[in-house]
């Protein structure tokens, strides 16, 4: 049993690392930018339990991200303009 969770945690690890990188996200979030993957800027990705979020760039267009586990391999990302700042309440 030691051996098992040993050999689990970098098989963890990893799959954590290949959800939040930057060219994976810049990637989900081309087709809401309207930018190539390659113009897309990746800032701030957060990891949660129930999925993760971040920030991504292009030009001067900022969006803010989401991607939600829903259920089993199922996972639903989506992203919206930021609101600038004279525009929050």
């Amino acid at each position: 049993m030691k051996y098992l969770v040993l050999s689990l945690v970098p098989v963890s690890v990893f799959l954590a690392g290949c959800e939040t990188s930057p060219h994976r996200l810049a990637m989900i979030s081309a087709g809401y930018t309207g930018c190539p993957i390659e113009d897309n800027i990746v800032k701030h990705p957060k990891l949660y339990f129930e999925g993760m979020s971040w920030r991504v760039t292009c030009g001067k267009a900022e969006y803010i991200c989401t991607s939600v586990s829903s259920g089993g391999e199922s996972v639903e990302s989506r992203c919206a303009r930021a609101k600038k700042e004279e525009d929050l309440p």
